[in-house]
């Protein structure tokens, strides 16, 4: 995880790359249907692709600038 100054770059909107943007757009689409367990599965999963997107960029270097 990417640190910068004691904050995770992942959890700063403004150095998100465009897929994590996007991920999250779904992720806020997918909540605004409703209550139900395969929505929150839906969530859930949505959520580690986040993750994922946001350990590949840091792994890679491939993050937004400041």
């Amino acid at each position: 995880m990417l640190i910068e100054n004691g904050i995770a770059r992942r959890s700063n909107m403004l150095r998100w790359i465009p897929a994590e943007k996007a991920i999250h757009d779904l992720i806020q689409e997918v909540e605004a249907l409703g209550c139900h367990t395969r929505l929150t599965d839906a969530v859930v999963l949505l959520s580690q692709a986040k993750d994922a997107v946001a350990d590949w960029a840091e792994e890679t270097g491939n993050i937004s600038p400041e």
